[in-house]
């Protein structure tokens, strides 16, 4: 239990609120059944033999903004350094982008609904286009898209997606440090400082999430354990 409290009249008023839900170390085949350490939009996903299907999209199998994650029910991360992994599928016939993150995560109606105020894997696989991005994003704004507003504090490409591989994406939390990588492909990886960034979310709000735009992707085997 935490203690809160907020004035009245002058007057301060105490209550106890749940203590928010630890970060714990958990693996998951995401094959079913749900796993009590994950929020699902199940009214976008299925949980399937290979794993969580995007089940339905605004734009079935091509690029939307319809950018709905999955993430920890806890958002204490931040609090610890940790290892998370997510294997990833995306079929040759579709179009997405793939986003697996360290943050907030909240859909940015002033881009796209693109995830925000997170460190997170942009991942293309789109026609002409298969580059995995690493991105530290800002929090979400209210600005309409049109006005152009800046989101990322940091952006790198560090390598390419094989449209229908099953691909490990990493993050890794080391005191004031968060690095991305793609662990099978020599050299794809990019770490931040975040003791040089702008903040990108509060403490309470370092949940881990991964989500796509469209039909037909599947995560599969996700799992967060301790460094080293």
């Amino acid at each position: 239990m935490a203690l809160g409290a907020v004035g009245l009249g002058g007057v301060a008023v105490l209550w106890w609120r749940p203590a928010p839900p630890p970060a714990v170390d958990f693996s998951d085949d995401l094959r079913g059944p749900a796993s009590e350490h994950l929020v699902i939009p199940f009214e976008a996903y299925a949980l399937t033999p290979e794993g969580l299907l995007r089940s339905r999209a605004a734009t079935g199998r091509t690029l939307g903004n319809d950018r709905v994650v999955a993430r920890t029910v806890s958002g204490q991360y931040l609090s610890r350094d940790f290892v998370f992994e997510v294997d990833v599928t995306i079929p040759a016939e579709t179009e997405d982008l793939v986003y697996i993150g360290f943050g907030r995560g909240d859909a940015n109606a002033a881009y796209n609904n693109e995830p925000a105020g997170a460190f997170q894997f942009r991942i293309h696989s789109i026609a002409g286009l298969n580059r995995v991005d690493a991105a530290a994003s800002l929090p979400s704004s209210d600005q309409p898209a049109g006005a152009g507003p800046k989101v990322h504090a940091a952006l790198a490409a560090i390598g390419q997606y094989v449209p229908a591989s099953i691909t490990t994406f990493r993050i890794e939390r080391a005191g004031s440090t968060v690095t991305l990588s793609m662990p099978a492909t020599p050299g794809a990886s990019h770490t931040f400082d975040m003791s040089v960034l702008p903040r990108l979310f509060g403490s309470d709000e370092g949940y881990l999430y991964f989500g796509n735009s469209t039909e037909g992707t599947v995560f599969s085997n996700v799992r967060v354990r301790p460094r080293g």
